[in-house]
């Protein structure tokens, strides 16, 4: 599966790069008195408006390494990439997807997630995982369209947070690119797509569901 995927879904990498400051002044500074014997209206120094970064909502896809780590559980050994997997879950088929949740994962050059491979227990549905990818994407994510070939379901997605995001990397896209399969022990790709056991989650950037690669 390992290999289909990285020749048949381009997944391109893209760096993240914004740096919020904060700048308000001393709500507890005391005015300065006057001599004078008229009273003087003191006029009210507006706050300072704090610049969000549009990341800072996000606890998966496009998380910051930092977030990303307070929301999942890295797996530890030396048999472990760092920081590539994350959160074991025994109800997985460890035979066919191992026995973690989240794998692959990679980040852009600046720390942001973008892309892994994320496991379902065995019989999810495609619409229960689905709603389990979608959990971990930007809350006002929509999908665009989605395509069922032989042995994957392929589905793009779009978010306002990842264009907003984009703006301050141009390489980065508003879109997420998603292929749900059915992976045997045999590390093959089965036809069986009533029971989704693992699926990949990257950059996307098709407009159309014509333009996908068959799997």
């Amino acid at each position: 599966m390992r290999a289909w995927l990285s020749t048949s879904i381009v997944l391109a990498m893209f760096a993240f790069g914004a740096s919020c400051s904060t700048s308000q002044d001393d709500p507890n500074a005391a005015p300065s008195a006057s001599r004078s014997s008229s009273p003087e209206r003191s006029t009210p120094t507006p706050i300072a408006t704090t610049s969000r970064d549009p990341a800072s909502s996000l606890t998966g896809y496009g998380a910051t390494s930092k977030v990303w780590d307070q929301h999942h559980s890295e797996a530890r050994g030396t048999k472990f990439a760092k920081g590539a997997v994350y959160d074991k879950d025994g109800s997985l088929d460890s035979a066919a997807v191992g026995s973690y949740r989240f794998n692959g994962v990679t980040r852009t050059d600046k720390g942001h997630v973008d892309s892994y491979y994320q496991n379902f227990p065995p019989g999810t549905s495609p619409t229960e995982a689905k709603q389990l990818i979608l959990d971990q994407l930007p809350s006002d994510t929509t999908e665009l369209w989605q395509r069922k070939f032989a042995t994957c379901i392929q589905i793009e997605y779009r978010s306002k947070t990842l264009a907003r995001i984009s703006k301050a990397d141009h390489d980065l896209t508003d879109g997420i690119s998603v292929a749900l399969v059915h992976t045997t022990d045999d590390g093959d790709l089965s036809p069986d797509l009533k029971s989704i056991n693992s699926s990949i989650i990257g950059i996307g950037y098709l407009d159309s569901a014509d333009d996908a690669p068959s799997c």
